[in-house]
């Protein structure tokens, strides 16, 4: 009798500490699951920040450079035109030419800067999902967090800069629009003559 209760008491035992080890393992692995879950979501939100900056991107990347070349070939020409040659109507037209061109000139170069910004940006967001999902993260959630922060850091940064360069080009272009085919007009006009 001694034996079978000794017996019983070492099975209860074992049996006891198997579960016990079971279910502190099935919560670690939900402590873990959770962690990587709040992880997933804050990396939504980056992906969610990047989809409104690259919104913003409603023209072509070189569009801006290529009229800035376009607008200095047209500017060096109008120079060496005799001023007799050009009325008044037209001389405000080439002001406001010359004028939209040093604005294109600088903020050409900051779309681009934008544009390129917001795809480093993308390929880090890409990473760092790549390696929360592997569970690189798990153990080290301050590690996490600080990438996440210096990559939600760029990224309001980028979107400052996509932001205030897209409303100078939306300010412009009615202008542009306007006043280029007139200058192409008189570019031509000119060197007919």
């Amino acid at each position: 009798m001694r034996y079978k209760k000794r017996q019983f008491t070492l099975i209860f035992t074992l049996s006891t500490a198997l579960f016990s080890v079971f279910f502190l393992a099935c919560n670690n692995q939900n402590a873990i699951n959770e962690k990587r879950e709040i992880s997933v979501q804050k990396i939504d939100s980056l992906w969610m920040g990047l989809q409104e900056t690259k919104g913003l991107f409603g023209y072509k990347m070189d569009e801006f450079i290529v009229r800035k070349t376009q607008m200095q070939a047209n500017l060096t020409k109008l120079k060496f035109v005799d001023g007799q040659k050009i009325n008044e109507e037209n001389i405000a037209n080439v002001q406001q030419y010359n004028a939209m061109f040093r604005i294109y000139r600088g903020i050409g170069q900051q779309y681009k800067d934008a544009v390129l910004g917001a795809e480093a940006i993308f390929y880090e967001i890409k990473g760092l999902e790549t390696e929360v999902k592997k569970g690189s993260y798990d153990k080290q959630i301050a590690n996490f967090v600080k990438e996440y922060q210096s990559i939600k850091n760029q990224l309001i940064e980028n979107h400052k800069g996509a932001l205030d360069v897209t409303n100078q080009l939306k300010a412009i272009e009615p202008a542009y629009q306007r006043i280029s085919p007139l200058v192409d007009e008189l570019v031509e006009s000119v060197q007919g003559n």
